[in-house]
Order: C-alpha cells, then structure tokens, then sequence
C-alpha cells in the first residue's frame, strides 16, 4: 500500500469519525425535542440519516418529498435509503396547488424577494414532520460545498483549456469576435464562441451567473431602472469571495464561493425560514466547526481524484450508504415549476396575474413581461422563460409588504 493509499485512508476514517460526532453533537440539548430527518436519497442527507440512525435507541422518522413529474421524482432512492438505515419514513406528493398555496404564505416570512423554488418541497416536507410530532430536523445541506459535489467543480475544467491558447489569438481575434451577437448563432462555429465567451470570463464570474447573462438588461429593464441598478455588483462580489483565499486550490475556493452564496444566501435561508414556517427547528451537522476544518485540509486532488465529483466522499463511505446512494447521478430537490405553470390553471393564474400587476411597477419592460404573459397563458414557458418564477415572486412579495 502506498502513503498516498494510506493517507486516503486515513482521511476517510477521519470523515466519518467527524461527521458522527457532528451528528451526535446535534442529537442532544433540552430544545432538540423530538428528532426528525430530512432525507431526499441524495449522499448528505443519507449520510446524516444513517449517522443519526446508529446513535438513536428508536428508529429515526425521515420525511422526502415526491413529484409527480417525470424527471424529477427520486422518492424511490429516499426509501433505498431508509429500509437500509431502518428508519419510519413518510412522504408526500407533491402537487401544483401546492405550489400556489405555499408561495403565499411564504413572501410574507422572508425580508427579501426569495425565489429558489424548492422551499415549496422543504416546507411541505418540514409540514410533514410537525403533523408526526418532530420538533427538531437534521439537514443535510452543506456537504456538497464541503467535499466537491456540485457539478460546475468538474465541468469548470473544461475552460482552463482555454487560457493555454496564446494571449494574442485570444484577445485580439476570439474575444471581439464572441462579442458580436449575431455571431454566436452561426452553427458549429457559434457554439465555439460561446465557449470563448464563457472561458474568457473569470471563475467566480462564471459561477454568478444571473438573468443577464442570457437576456441583455436594455431589453428586460426599464431605462430607469436600468439606470440605478449595478449590473456588475454581483460580479465584484463574487471576485472579493473568490480572492481571498489566493493560496487555496481553485475547487477549493471554488467551494469557499458556494459556501457564500449558494449554502449562506440560497439554501440555508430556504431550509430555516420553510421549517419556521411549518413549526419546526433545523440543524446542519454537515456545518459542524471540526468537519469544516478538516474539509479545508483536503487537496483538490482528493477531493475529486480523478476529476470525479464526491471521489472521495463516495470512497469513504462505501460499506455504510447504500450502493445504489453511492452510484446514483446527483439531482438535487428542485421544484419542477414550469410543468406545474404550464399545466395547472390557479398557478398559471397567479402567474398572468402578478406579471401584469408587475408592469404598473415600472421595473421591468412591458413587452418583455407581455411575451412572459402571452406563453404563460399558452402553457408555453420554457427556457430562461423560468424567470416567470422570479418575478412572481417579486410582485408577491411586494404585495406582501404593501
């Protein structure tokens, strides 16, 4: 065996003593109540599970969500995952009402427009637990910044390419041309540009990405709000994240920028605020103090050996997940939002609705939300045409503060 076999060994031993105790830290305290666990099938939240399975005298109650759409529905992996651990698992399918009835209540709890679609699953999963008694949930956010798991670490790689070609070639001739808007339609050769236009941003840039990136701001904004809104604030603040570390590996900063603005603005706001809002408290072992610092000792080239997502962390934990856990794609718990607008008329409703009450809010364009209104109306959204779900929300929640 050699020391690096040894060292990965090692390092595995050390994860799950880390993460267990990370777990059992989380088990105890006079307000942690009754114990629940949310568990989507994915690797964090069968790993918590299956932690706090083996640390408990009575089975863990485990609660999913499952969606009646083609595509989206992994219910089946949640209930691999709890038969292996011994759990009492629910779960509720999900259905567009749903979706209508949680989003109402949902603008009036945040302090912000919040538009990441699956706080309607993590509430009605939350909504779940609290009609079984649970008092208290454990997460599994966080794992996926700390070991390498979100698919922009391994597919970023394909830029690096680019900044090898000569500075030359790339300046004068590449870059303008990718500048020129027709020219990225043109076929094969637009596809290439497209790629330069993406390789000639940096790291963090590439990983902010918004609506105006795909859509110019002059032909979704109005000119007067075009004009007080700093297009390139979320750029700047990605880079400040992204440089702070200079010495750190780039998936590590990589990692370092999700844990900001992915996991801190984006998922745990999600979590926390949907779980308030059913009447039920959460807790993340994954963000445990100790397992973070150990992530941060991990090389690039542990993390993902390989170029595999999760290398590691999927190595570590054979024997104790499941291998159809182990082996399964990553897929997440995203709302499938534009099948339930497009087929649902109350929701598609509430969409025509708030995007014409939006237009009185000289914000946005009145042809650009009247083409949203037209394919709404038609069952036809698709694409960046999601951005529907945004501005929903948006005028929802202002409607919430008036």
């Amino acid at each position: 065996m050699t020391s690096d076999q040894v060292d990965k060994a090692a390092a595995a031993e050390e994860l799950k003593l880390r993460l267990r105790q990370a777990v059992q830290a989380n088990l105890v305290g006079e307000e942690a109540g009754r114990i629940g666990a949310f568990l989507s099938g994915g690797l964090d939240s069968s790993s918590v599970v299956g932690m706090a399975a083996g640390l408990l005298p009575e089975p863990l109650p485990t609660f999913t969500i499952g969606f009646p759409v083609e595509g989206f529905d992994e219910a089946h992996y949640a209930e691999i995952a709890g038969k292996h651990f011994g759990t009492k698992h629910q779960i509720y399918y999900l259905q567009p009402q749903d979706v209508v009835d949680v989003l109402l209540k949902a603008v009036k709890i945040y302090d912000e427009p919040f538009a990441n679609s699956s706080l309607v699953p993590a509430y009605h999963c939350a909504r779940l637990a609290r009609e079984a008694g649970i008092d208290m949930m454990l997460a599994g956010d966080g794992g996926d910044e700390l070991f390498a798991g979100n698919k922009r670490y391994a597919a970023d790689a394909i830029f690096d390419h680019y900044a090898r070609l000569p500075a030359a070639l790339r300046k004068v001739l590449l870059e303008p041309l990718a500048a020129v808007p027709f020219a990225r339609n043109l076929g094969p050769l637009g596809k290439a540009l497209r790629y330069v236009g993406h390789a000639s941003q940096s790291v963090p840039s590439r990983m902010a990405e918004n609506l105006f990136q795909t859509l110019p701001p002059h032909k979704v904004l109005n000119a007067s709000a075009l004009a007080d809104i700093d297009l390139d604030a979320p750029r700047v603040l990605a880079d400040s994240i992204y440089n702070a570390s200079p010495d750190a590996s780039k998936v590590q900063r990589m990692m370092q920028l999700d844990l900001h603005l992915t996991l801190a603005d984006t998922d745990l706001r999600k979590v926390v605020r949907m779980c308030e809002l059913a009447g039920v408290r959460t807790r993340f072992p994954f963000l445990d103090d100790a397992l973070a610092e150990f992530s941060a000792r991990l090389s690039e080239n542990l993390l993902m050996e390989d170029g595999e997502l999760r290398k590691f962390y999927k190595d570590a934990m054979r024997g104790f997940l499941p291998d159809e856990i182990i082996s399964k794609q990553k897929h997440g718990f995203g709302l499938p939002y534009t099948a339930f607008m497009n087929s649902h008329a109350p929701l598609r409703d509430l969409v025509c609705d708030s995007l014409s009450n939006l237009k009185s809010r000289a914000y946005f364009r009145a042809d650009f939300l009247d083409g949203l209104i037209d394919r709404a109306r038609m069952g036809k959204l698709s694409g960046h045409e999601t951005v529907a779900w945004d501005l929903i929300v948006l005028e929802l929640w202002l409607q919430s503060r008036a």
